[in-house]
C-alpha cells in the first residue's frame, strides 16, 4: 500500500488556506479530494490517499491551522504523511 504524502509547498499552501480562507475551508469540509486538487495536489496522487481521509470532515479552528503552518514553515522537513482523521459514530 502506498504512503501518500504532500510536498512541503503543498502542505504549507493547504495549511495556509485552511487557516485563512473560509470558503476554501467549507469546500474542504465537503470534499477534501476536490480541495486537495485545488491547492495543486495532482489527482493521481490524491487517488492514492486512503478513502477515509477523503471523506467529508469537520475541521479544527483556523487558529490551529495557522499554528501548524507557522510550525512547519520553520522546520526543514520536505514531505508530510497523510493522516486519517478518526471519525466516530454513536448508535442510539
Amino acid at each position: 500500500m502506498a504512503n501518500p504524502s504532500l510536498t512541503r509547498q503543498q502542505a504549507l499552501t493547504l495549511l495556509n488556506k485552511l487557516g485563512t480562507d473560509d470558503s476554501f475551508r467549507q469546500r474542504f469540509e465537503n470534499s477534501p479530494r476536490d480541495a486537495l486538487t485545488e491547492v495543486g495536489v495532482p489527482q493521481d496522487k490524491v487517488a492514492t490517499f486512503p478513502v477515509e481521509s477523503l471523506a467529508p470532515v469537520k475541521l479544527a479552528s483556523k487558529e490551529k491551522f495557522r499554528e501548524l503552518h507557522d510550525q512547519i514553515s520553520r522546520q526543514p522537513t520536505t514531505e508530510w504523511m497523510c493522516m486519517i482523521i478518526p471519525q466516530f459514530r454513536i448508535d442510539k
